[in-house]
């Protein structure tokens, strides 16, 4: 298991009774290249105005303004819904950071800013891991929490996930049975 020093933002959520069980980064390669699947969508839209419009450039109608506009509006959109989650992901890897603690889960992202998800384990109903291709060839795994009434906290590309999904089921069997 890799061993991260606790960032300050972090140390400083933390409640004096409150105690770090487990804590880690997600592992690069996977999660970068799940999200490159998602490119591939986009590559149609990106393909599709230069076929049509090549055709119409052997009819010569010669420069046109607004076809300069579509082009620029057309590729702006079609570039962001494209490359836009890849460079999210891709710039927020350096500050994702997972934390559990006896009493909650904390999930670090940002680009900009640092944004935190912060789940109490007294709240949650299940948990489970998924895995797929790039997981089972990196040995990472996605973890997610499900809670009533709140989205599911999603742990991604986490490093050894069977061993870290123990850890939780029996930190949230213990505060069960201690209530």
């Amino acid at each position: 298991m890799y061993v991260y020093s606790l960032p300050r933002d972090l140390a400083g959520l933390l409640g004096r009774d409150e105690k770090v069980v487990w804590c880690g980064k997600p592992v690069f390669a996977p999660l970068i290249l799940k999200n490159l699947l998602f490119m591939l969508f986009g590559i149609p839209f990106l393909v599709f105005p230069l076929i049509v419009f090549g055709f119409a450039w052997n009819f010569n109608f010669g420069f046109n303004v607004g076809l300069l506009f579509f082009f620029v509006f057309w590729y702006g959109i079609a570039g962001l819904i494209t490359f836009g989650p890849f460079l999210y992901v891709l710039l927020s890897w350096k500050n994702m950071y997972y934390l559990i603690t006896n009493k909650r889960v904390i999930l670090r992202t940002g680009v900009v800013g640092i944004d935190y998800e912060i789940l109490s384990l007294d709240n949650v109903q299940e948990v489970s891991l998924n895995t797929d291709f790039w997981d089972k060839m990196y040995g990472t795994g996605t973890i997610v929490l499900h809670s009533v009434g709140v989205k599911p906290l999603t742990l991604f590309a986490v490093k050894d996930p069977t061993y870290v999904l123990n850890v939780l089921r029996r930190i949230i069997d213990e505060r069960k049975s201690s209530a």
